[in-house]
């Protein structure tokens, strides 16, 4: 991951870059206990120091998390499914973004020569 000694700490901002995700979602992890950190005071302010050594690099496996048995459930519930992979809905959520982007554009586009267009007509009326 990094030449740090395994004693040493990371930073919110280094552990998002590493894992490129968020900082606000490293520190969800770290409230929700899923990463080990502890928060120190620095100055007047606390900020969270996370191991070095609790951190994956990016082409480790990531850690598989026993999943619990499917509670029973009455005859008239939905079926249970299985969560999703994270990898995926950020995938699925990414393709959408990448979507919404190209039809923002296009109607970014479609509204550009629509004001050119009536901008045109009031320029020849005036003439």
């Amino acid at each position: 991951m990094t030449d740090r000694p395994a004693g040493d700490f990371l930073t919110v901002d280094e552990v998002a870059r590493l894992r490129q995700i968020t900082p606000a979602a490293v520190r969800a992890q770290l409230r929700a206990g899923t990463l080990p950190g502890e928060q120190v005071l620095q100055g007047q302010r606390t900020v969270w120091r996370i191991p070095a050594s609790a951190v994956r690099r990016p082409t480790e496996e990531p850690a598989r998390r026993p999943t619990p048995p499917p509670s029973p459930s009455p005859a008239t519930s939905q079926p249970v499914r299985p969560a999703a992979v994270p990898s995926a809905r950020v995938e699925a959520l990414e393709a959408e973004v990448r979507r919404l982007r190209r039809q923002l554009a296009a109607l970014s586009d479609a509204h550009r020569r629509l004001l050119d267009t009536v901008t045109a007509g009031l320029a020849d009326d005036r003439v």
